[in-house]
């Protein structure tokens, strides 16, 4: 099977370290450190990963003085780049792709590389605009367009998960995605169906709650997708059925909106019908900013709530938080705060902790809010089993002022057509 000169190696084999000692010699590297590193005892008497982790710091050692004295020779410092990529050294890798990038910033090899680091790195959302670029300079390149596909991929399932992130009303029990994008010229549309269940133990005599959910999602286009849900609830010992509908799509390569509806035929607990829209703007340095409105008609009252949020990408870890003004009617204006940090420890897996506090207007029945302090801490995440099959789930506590105290769990299930 052919290689791209870009798959990741999980570290540089013996045999290109050899064959790069080789090319140092060639164009009057120093040497003698290689040699040094391969001159300890054979391979069965010592760990071969500490010999070939020896041969790789002294060859970069030779490369990097010899950078000192030739800065322009941009053919080593590229190969100095790559050998940084393959022993994971992100940082010292990036510095050098961008002095490549300083003098040359239509190279595509250039590009492609530093992409790959961010990538590798879980900085998707930065390699993004950077392969934008390189797909314009060279459209047929296909690690360029794979590449892409990838980071779009990755990109789009964490703005599907902050969009839920930003949803206070739904607590950290019912976090989960609402949509999954990617983009490649060769586009394939892809469905996803989910199905989950919620359980919350109430205190105070209050009735356990009880939640159903069957959803999917449709991506049609690149970054363009549509879903909905149906969620049958029993809450405060009344039963509600909702039907929500929803999808997201691009404005421009920094810009993307959602919008979202729901209608309940019972309204005693949920709303007769609810909307909201929003707006987020990607921005330099991983950072992120989004604004959400919705509106709330229940059978004898209605709420509203506006959202600002702002959120940072480092490495394999997301921050975000987000401002809730909530108004119902007949009450004053609330306010509320959600701080959330995730860890992704895959492409498509992560782990979340969510820390909400304020005041909040909740749904007791009979078209009524009640207006009180709020405090909840909630975990929740995704794994992937296989390609096709993942599993979702969630924990919360939730305080709900002196009214009472609220422990839920949600575990889902989806599937990848």
């Amino acid at each position: 099977m052919m290689r791209s000169p870009f798959d990741r190696p999980q570290s540089v084999s013996r045999h290109t370290v050899y064959l790069a000692k080789l090319v140092a010699v060639c164009i009057g590297l120093p040497a003698f450190t290689v040699s040094q590193a391969l001159a300890g005892p054979p391979a069965s008497e010592t760990e071969p990963e500490r010999i070939d982790q020896l041969q790789n710091q002294a060859f970069s050692t030779s490369l990097s003085e010899w950078l000192l004295l030739k800065p322009q020779d941009e053919e080593t410092r590229f190969l100095y780049a790559r050998i940084l990529t393959w022993d994971q050294d992100w940082e010292k890798s990036l510095v050098q792709y961008e002095t490549l990038l300083a003098s040359s910033p239509d190279n595509v090899d250039y590009l492609l590389g530093k992409a790959q680091v961010l990538v590798w790195s879980r900085q998707a959302t930065a390699a993004v605009p950077i392969l934008e670029r390189a797909r314009e300079l060279a459209p047929d390149y296909v690690a360029v367009r794979r590449l892409h596909q990838r980071a779009l991929t990755i990109v789009d399932e964490r703005e599907s998960q902050s969009l839920s992130a930003l949803d206070v009303e739904r607590s950290a029990a019912n976090v989960r995605e609402n949509a999954l994008a990617g983009a490649t010229s060769s586009f394939v549309p892809q469905a996803r169906v989910m199905a989950a269940a919620s359980m919350d133990f109430l205190d105070n005599g209050f009735a356990d709650w009880s939640s159903l959910f069957v959803g999917g999602d449709y991506r049609f286009s690149p970054r363009k997708v549509i879903y909905g849900e149906v969620r049958s609830t029993d809450r405060f010992n009344q039963q509600d059925t909702d039907l929500t509908l929803g999808g997201h799509f691009p404005l421009s390569s920094q810009w993307s909106a959602f919008v979202q509806g729901s209608v309940g035929p019972d309204a005693d607990i949920l709303p007769e019908w609810s909307a909201m829209a929003g707006v987020r703007r990607s921005l330099p340095m991983n950072w992120g900013i989004e604004a959400t409105y919705r509106h709330s008609e229940y059978a004898l009252t209605y709420g509203s709530v506006m959202g600002l949020g702002v959120e940072r990408y480092w490495r394999a870890y997301r921050f975000s938080y987000s401002l809730q003004r909530g108004k119902a009617e007949g009450a004053q204006a609330t306010f509320s705060h959600v701080i959330r940090a995730d860890f992704y420890y895959g492409d498509r897996d992560y782990i979340g902790f969510i820390v909400a506090n304020g005041e909040e207007a909740e749904s007791v029945g009979l078209g009524r809010l009640l207006v009180s302090d709020i405090e909840t801490y909630g975990l929740t995440g995704q794994h992937w089993l296989t390609e096709s099959w993942a599993l979702t789930w969630a924990a919360d506590y939730h305080q709900q002022g002196k009214v009472y105290t609220r422990q839920g769990i949600y575990v889902g299930v989806k599937h990848k057509f």
